[in-house]
């Protein structure tokens, strides 16, 4: 009969660690989410800045690329041009 008490016992007490572990993990993942939340204003702030800094930096490179080849076919004779064209 004792037996059969403690066993219940240490059952309820697995149970109850289980139930606090979950707790706690919860309360972790809800803080995890809070902080998430705070922070999304500067992450979509530092989203906005890089996708602008890669459009100027697409645009630098479409700029830079014009003048190497319009420097390349000053240079050509008209008719590798003309080929080139072709």
């Amino acid at each position: 009969m004792e037996n059969l008490q403690k066993d219940k016992c240490s059952a309820l007490r697995d149970q109850l660690h289980q139930h606090v572990q979950a707790s706690d993990d919860f309360i972790q993942n809800m803080i995890s989410a809070l902080d998430a939340f705070e922070r999304e204003p500067i992450l979509l702030e530092n989203i906005e800045q890089l996708t602008q800094e890669n459009m100027r930096l697409k645009q630098e490179i479409v700029r830079l690329r014009d003048i190497i080849y319009s420097k390349d076919e000053g240079n050509m004779s008209s008719k590798l041009r003309d080929a080139l064209r072709e």
